[in-house]
């Protein structure tokens, strides 16, 4: 066909096909482009957009190195042994040392408390049912309720804020004969404890400093529930430990314990620019004195590392611990 056309024509025609030979090939690699920088298109915004959202680290306050030589001068040459946790909820930097197992004595009461607020804000209980007590219940040591006579009722919210005010050892076991031992045992693996509850009562710093924090996570989320529990441990009167090391604008909810040999403090400590948890935990310490003294200066050197670093940082964000204390009005 192409043969019986004059020159020109066919000339002509034979570059009409190679036209649309090219037009067919390049086409398809055209949109190829097109489509691929549109990804790239929408991939750059959502980065962009979400290095906008994202909000910047805060600066760290913790040494963990120059810290954890200095808790070690401490607790150098004093009698027993001592393990120490620290946890700064701004910034989320921690610190551990020797977290073993010690006797827990009275500071197992701050996740048994825990637990019963967090049943009761789940509706699996409710705080102003009462509770008969039995001579069972009864214990020596600190409280006030070792006069109570068999069959007074008292309601769980009561028995909840004595055992943590007061340390009230009956009020305690009301409350444990009531949730049972191994609810709690089963609440201590939920919240990530290494330890488990048991009839030896043991835990580690870690695992209270986790109960620390988890109460702090319940007076954010749980409203007036949440305040009312943190309240508690505010107003404990047991603030010969960890509070000695404090300056006095500093609060502290705590939890101490004590047996022969053992004294233990958690708390969360809660200052206008930063909120940590610290615990400590001890055994075979000799006369509580001892211990008091030990956990004081531990405290001490503590607070004097964050908040030097902390104002040399720039943490500039109110304090979550200060910001349910505001909301509290306390």
């Amino acid at each position: 066909m192409v043969r019986g056309l004059d020159e020109r024509a066919r000339r002509r025609l034979v570059s009409a096909v190679k036209r649309k030979a090219r037009r067919r090939s390049s086409t398809p690699r055209i949109g190829r482009h097109i489509v691929l920088m549109a990804v790239l298109f929408v991939l750059a915004s959502y980065a962009l957009r979400g290095a906008e959202g994202k909000k910047p680290a805060p600066p760290a306050v913790l040494d963990a190195e120059v810290l954890s030589k200095e808790l070690a001068q401490i607790v150098e040459g004093q009698p027993g042994t001592y393990g120490i946790y620290l946890k700064v909820l701004e910034t989320g930097e921690s610190l551990t040392i020797n977290d073993m197992e010690f006797p827990a004595a009275s500071c197992y009461k701050l996740p048994l408390a825990l637990m019963v607020y967090e049943d009761a804000a789940r509706g699996r209980l409710k705080l102003d049912s009462k509770i008969a007590f039995q001579r069972g219940d009864w214990e020596a040591g600190t409280g006030v309720l070792q006069t109570t006579k068999a069959g007074t009722q008292f309601a769980i919210r009561h028995l909840v804020r004595l055992s943590v005010v007061e340390s009230d050892n009956i009020a305690a076991n009301m409350l444990l004969r009531t949730v049972g031992k191994a609810a709690l045992a089963e609440f201590y693996r939920k919240c990530g404890a290494r330890v488990a509850f048991s009839g030896d009562n043991l835990s580690s710093p870690k695992d209270m400093g986790v109960f620390a924090e988890r109460l702090v996570k319940f007076a954010q989320e749980q409203g007036d529930l949440g305040r009312e529990l943190l309240s508690c441990f505010l107003e404990s009167k047991w603030k010969d430990r960890l509070a000695l090391g404090l300056p006095d604008d500093v609060e502290l909810a705590n939890k101490a314990g004590t047996l022969p040999g053992v004294v233990n403090d958690v708390g969360v400590v809660i200052g206008d620019k930063m909120t940590y948890v610290l615990a400590v935990m001890s055994k075979e310490v000799g006369a509580t004195e001892n211990g008091q003294r030990t956990i004081k200066l531990a405290s001490l050197a503590v607070y004097r590392h964050l908040s030097q670093r902390a104002s040399k940082g720039g943490l500039t964000a109110t304090a979550i611990g200060k910001q349910i204390l505001e909301s509290m009005d306390y």
